[in-house]
């Protein structure tokens, strides 16, 4: 419940906003790894392998926001990937944008979960016995927009899922 209320209220106030706030120049790489070292007990019970390629990426944005983005992703992707599987992250910096994959080896999604995936209360009903709020992604959507950014979803029934976000520099 405190999650969901955490999140209702961080979603009413995606809503009301134009612009982000409180931008700062930032490792975005280093970002990430703090993210996945808050999320090493959940990664390490299931015994999960993580394979990390993230060159330093500058970044300029609202710090909290985007760390929003990466722990949803990285939360589902423990979530979603099998007790031994793998969850890959990697980045790459172009001259214009910034992109990071986080990729699971999980149940993957089908084409039409793809499509409303990132719509708000959207739950897949692929038979997962993992279950959520349906805002989480929605939230990450909006955070990667107002950042002047997009976030993509691809994937296939058991190939796992790969969210690939791109940030302008």
């Amino acid at each position: 419940l405190a999650e969901l209320a955490q999140k209702t209220l961080l979603l009413s106030k995606l809503d009301a906003c134009q612009i982000v706030p409180d931008r700062e120049t930032y490792d975005l790489s280093e970002q990430l790894r703090h993210c996945i070292i808050l999320l090493m007990p959940q990664i390490d019970d299931r015994k999960i392998k993580t394979e990390i390629d993230l060159p330093m990426m500058k970044f300029c944005g609202n710090k909290e926001l985007i760390e929003q983005i990466w722990i949803n992703l990285l939360n589902n992707a423990v979530k979603f990937t099998p007790e031994r599987g793998i969850i890959a992250i990697s980045g790459m910096a172009h001259a214009d944008w910034l992109e990071v994959r986080i990729s699971d080896s999980g149940m993957g999604m089908d084409a039409e979960t793809i499509r409303h995936i990132f719509d708000r209360y959207y739950q897949s009903t692929s038979g997962s016995s993992v279950t959520g709020n349906g805002i989480g992604l929605f939230i990450v959507h909006r955070i990667a927009e107002l950042s002047g950014g997009s976030i993509e979803a691809s994937g296939e029934p058991g190939s796992g899922s790969t969210f690939t976000v791109r940030l302008p520099v």
